[in-house]
């Protein structure tokens, strides 16, 4: 949101809120209003939005000595953590979702529609989170359709692309991985966590490669291997080097004692 849009907006939320403003007695403008408010409060929403990417790229949670953005973010605004992380899935969705940016922005799709839309696409990936944003955001425009309807059109969506539920899954474990160091005693650190498969998979392919034993009087047990390995790849020294090597198809096969060479 610009600088003049976010201006203009505070302007209106201090009009609404101005000193000495009556509350309305007939229900009819107590309604109108509450509609006006939730309009106001939708536009906020994409300000927040925006903001909460910009603040997550920047691991700006670090600054304030909290684990993750969500944390911080509940913290920060006196919301539970569920609210936050709605916010947070939807700040993380619209970078792929251009049609829905535009119009929460713009203030013509709601915030719980958008929030629904985004939770819907999140396991989907970029192709088929195109392919279902605008069937959502149709249905967000209808009328007479609901918050529940757009959620549950996006459950539809999600498995008709994928059946077995394998998204769901994989989903359900990287929500669950976690990574946490923390002091001890003598100045050393107890590493604890959980990783989801393949982010497991890759810490072992990075490592497993210099965790091996050296020989036969290498008495260091695995765990001690892997730290070893670790220190070794966070010092650059695991980096593999590539040479370039010419040799003949005769010296490859044993037909010729011709040596091979390197390239330099």
């Amino acid at each position: 949101m610009a600088g003049a849009a976010l201006r203009d907006l505070l302007r209106r939320a201090e009009a609404l809120t101005a000193a000495g403003s009556p509350v309305p007695c007939d229900a009819e403008t107590a309604m109108a209003e509450i509609v006006a408010w939730s309009r106001l409060i939708d536009r906020a929403e994409a300000a927040i939005a925006v903001r909460l990417a910009v603040a997550e790229a920047g691991k700006g949670h670090q600054l304030f000595g909290r684990r993750t953005l969500g944390a911080w973010l509940a913290a920060a605004t006196g919301s539970r953590i569920a609210r936050a992380g709605e916010r947070l899935t939807l700040a993380r969705q619209l970078s792929r979702l251009p049609d829905l940016a535009a119009r929460l922005a713009e203030g013509s799709v709601p915030f719980g529609a958008a929030a629904a839309i985004a939770s819907a696409v999140r396991r989907l990936d970029d192709a088929d989170a195109r392919l279902a944003e605008p069937i959502l955001l149709d249905l967000a425009d209808d009328p007479a359709a609901t918050v529940e309807d757009v959620a549950h059109a996006g459950q539809a969506i999600l498995e008709t692309v994928d059946p077995d539920g394998r998204l769901a899954r994989a989903a359900a474990q990287t929500e669950r991985q976690h990574l946490n160091i923390a002091a001890t005693l003598d100045g050393m650190g107890r590493v604890t966590g959980l990783l989801d498969p393949e982010l497991t998979l890759q810490f072992q392919t990075w490592l497993e490669p210099l965790a091996v034993k050296n020989g036969a009087g290498d008495a260091r047990d695995h765990g001690r291997r892997m730290a070893d390995a670790l220190a070794v790849r966070l010092s650059e020294g695991g980096r593999r080097t590539v040479m370039h090597v010419a040799v003949t198809e005769q010296t490859l096969t044993g037909q010729s004692e011709d040596p091979a060479h390197l390239q330099d």
